[in-house]
């Protein structure tokens, strides 16, 4: 009786303790925990947005020109240099004068003397034709009176045109600015010759200056004349503004973009050309849009979406967006004023997740 208590409370132990029968006992499965995600949301407000188009490019000259000689002639004094500001009439250097003067007077005298050759042969003609008609001379006699006078008339139109080129060149061995602007380059010094044509400066007109970009071309109707053009220019200081001038009428096959081209005022010359500008062009405003952080709007196939968050969970939500502004995006439509959309931390989530939202 004693033997088969003893064996009964062994059964029982092992039985308690999971030895028997099917080996060791499992410890049941646990329950994932679900996660909550770390959320930074912003109560949607409609805004009213300035919609605006960027563009790149580089200032230009209003005028550049290299202001060359027109006759051959040393140098004999240069009035300014290399830097300077000129006026539009300005002397900038003179070549040899009195080579072109002593010209002039060498084509007057010459000029003179064709005039008194052609007035005796004006007075031969009439003699001589009279007499022709009297039949006191021959035919030959009057031809020969008649080229006589016509050769007097040609040298004296020539040496009279010898003259007028004599002065232009006198006139011209004075070189005057062509317009008002800055000498960027000299290309002689004093006592060098210069031959027609040669080069003698390079002038350029930087107020206003000139800056060209391309457009997309979904711009194009409303992109128009006399539209203000803002520039960004990070080696310069101030507010530059202008004004397009110039409106390409074709679009570029290539990149479907089309060219403007706007002035910009510099009094002062406190831009350069060649300096390189980011231009904002202001086409129109929308009301009544959001602008929310571009960390906020994440592309999930085919679409764009943001969430929202309510009781502590988000909701995908689709939503249509506009432009880029600088780390923000323009949303027209898909969200309510007043929700509270998720804009730091969008990226990890799902429809539904569960999250903890700090309000910015």
């Amino acid at each position: 009786m004693k033997k088969t208590a003893v064996i009964s409370l062994i059964i029982l132990s092992l039985a308690q303790s999971g030895q028997w029968g099917c080996g060791k006992k499992e410890n049941a499965p646990q329950e994932k925990q679900e996660p909550v995600f770390n959320v930074r949301v912003w109560k949607a407000v409609k805004e009213e947005v300035v919609e605006t188009v960027s563009a790149v490019g580089t200032l230009a000259p209003e005028e550049e020109v290299t202001v060359s000689s027109e006759v051959s002639a040393p140098v004999t004094r240069i009035f300014t240099y290399e830097g300077s500001m000129v006026e539009k009439g300005e002397p900038l250097l003179s070549l040899d004068e009195e080579k072109f003067r002593l010209i002039v007077s060498r084509n007057e005298a010459e000029l003179v003397k064709a005039a008194s050759d052609l007035q005796f042969a004006e007075g031969d003609f009439r003699r001589k034709e009279a007499l022709f008609k009297e039949g006191v001379i021959s035919k030959e006699g009057y031809d020969a009176a008649k080229r006589i006078l016509d050769f007097s008339r040609g040298q004296s139109e020539s040496v009279n045109a010898e003259l007028l080129l004599a002065k232009k060149d006198l006139k011209n061995s004075k070189v005057l600015a062509p317009f008002s602007g800055f000498l960027s380059e000299r290309y002689v010094a004093p006592g060098s010759y210069v031959g027609a044509g040669g080069k003698l400066f390079k002038l350029i007109d930087i107020d206003p200056l000139k800056i060209s970009a391309r457009i997309p071309e979904n711009y194009s109707s409303r992109i128009k004349k006399g539209q203000v053009v803002a520039l960004r220019i990070s080696s310069a200081d101030g507010d530059f503004r202008g004004a397009i001038y110039f409106i390409s009428p074709d679009i570029d096959e290539k990149n479907r973009s089309f060219e403007i081209k706007a002035r910009i005022p510099n009094p002062g010359a406190a831009l350069k050309p060649g300096l390189f500008s980011e231009i904002t062009i202001t086409t129109g405003v929308r009301k009544g849009v959001f602008i929310v952080s571009e960390n906020a709007v994440v592309t999930r196939e085919d679409k764009r979406v943001v969430f929202v968050v309510t009781d502590g969970r988000v909701a995908e939500r689709a939503v249509v967006t506009g432009e880029r502004m600088r780390g923000k995006i323009v949303v027209t439509g898909g969200i309510k004023e007043g929700e509270s959309i998720v804009i730091d931390g969008a990226q990890n989530l799902k429809d539904g997740s569960k999250v903890t939202a700090v309000t910015s």
